[in-house]
Order: C-alpha cells, then sequence, then structure tokens
C-alpha cells in the first residue's frame, strides 16, 4: 500500500477503490468461484437434457475441479430473469436457453455451443445464505451446496458477485453467513 500512497506529511485520503485493487491482486488467485443467485426465480426447461451433474473449475487458472449436481430445478437471480426475458443466454457452465417472457413460461434448452451471449449465475441443489453487506443491509440469497464445506475465515468470490469472507459456517442449523469485501 505504501507504494501506492508514499510517505508524506500531510495527512492523505485513501481511495477505497485502490485499496480493493490491492486486496484483489492478492485474494484473486487463491479465492474458489461459487455461484450464488438472489431473488431466485425457478425455471421450467423444455427439453433440457437429462444431466446429473457438471464439472466446474474451482478457480478459472486451477485445473482442479468440482461436481455440481443438477437436480429437478434450476434457479436464477431475478435480476438476470428481468433483464434477459425472451432472450438467449448461457447459464454458466451448463448450457444455452431461451428464456420464456414470464417466470411461470417454459423456457426452451437451445443446443448451441454459442458462448458470445450473456451468461448468468444458476443454482440446482442449494443453500440459503446471508451476505452482510459494508452498510450493514444483508444480502440474502441461494448458493450452490459446495458451500456447506467452507470453513470460518475462507475467502471465496461468488461469481459476478464479488469476493467474501465466511463468516459463519454451521450445516448442522443450516446456517451460512458471509461478509461482503468487495467486487
Amino acid at each position: 500500500l505504501l507504494t501506492h500512497v508514499g510517505i508524506a506529511k500531510k495527512s492523505a485520503h485513501l481511495d477505497f477503490d485502490m485499496i480493493a485493487a490491492i486486496n484483489r491482486r492478492i485474494i484473486d488467485p487463491k479465492a474458489v468461484r461459487y455461484s450464488c443467485v438472489f431473488n431466485p426465480v425457478e425455471l421450467k426447461i423444455k427439453n433440457a437434457p437429462k444431466i446429473k451433474e457438471t464439472q466446474v473449475k474451482l478457480h478459472p487458472l486451477d485445473e482442479k475441479e468440482r461436481k455440481i449436481k443438477i437436480g429437478d430445478k434450476i434457479f436464477i437471480s431475478q435480476e438476470d430473469f428481468n433483464d434477459n426475458k425472451g432472450k438467449e443466454l448461457r447459464l454458466m457452465h451448463l448450457y444455452n436457453i431461451k428464456l420464456g417472457k414470464k417466470a411461470s413460461d417454459f423456457s426452451e434448452f437451445i443446443e448451441s455451443e454459442n458462448k458470445q451471449i450473456q451468461k448468468i449465475n444458476w443454482v440446482s441443489d442449494g443453500v440459503e445464505i446471508d451476505i452482510m453487506m459494508p452498510d450493514a443491509t444483508h444480502q440474502k440469497g441461494f448458493a450452490e451446496k459446495a458451500v456447506e464445506n467452507l470453513k470460518e475465515g475462507d475467502i471465496i468470490q461468488f461469481e459476478r458477485f464479488g469476493f467474501v469472507r465466511a463468516d459463519k459456517i454451521d450445516k448442522k442449523n443450516k446456517k451460512y453467513d458471509f461478509w461482503f469485501a468487495h467486487k
């Protein structure tokens, strides 16, 4: 941090974006990626392939992978649904679909390898999470079940959301609390 700010006799104002950028360089290479959705919308996907699980890299630069089970239901964030009604998009690490115009409509599986479209997170077999934000508000969501295996203090990245620290991991009471760090 001193190399970016320097030493001076005057008081200095530190920009949080600069601190976040420095911190991101430190934690990004180590932070495992997970998926979560907020205000979940259940999708009914017509003609979806009968896939029971998919393999996803723990980190884009790491060869290690984890398995994500795919149940009967797939959920996406309400915001992603609202922003992409009627459009083709990619469920990250899975397949392409065309969303219905309403949440109650069927979405349709698209047999396409087109990856040059909007990619969104999804969760199938998951757990409820609570993320404490910097302004003391809480962001509640639904994350993939693998977060159950985290240890308190682990720093991860919820893809397309930001870096968080596991504050409380309690499988017995199904309590999964995180603190937001930054994007």
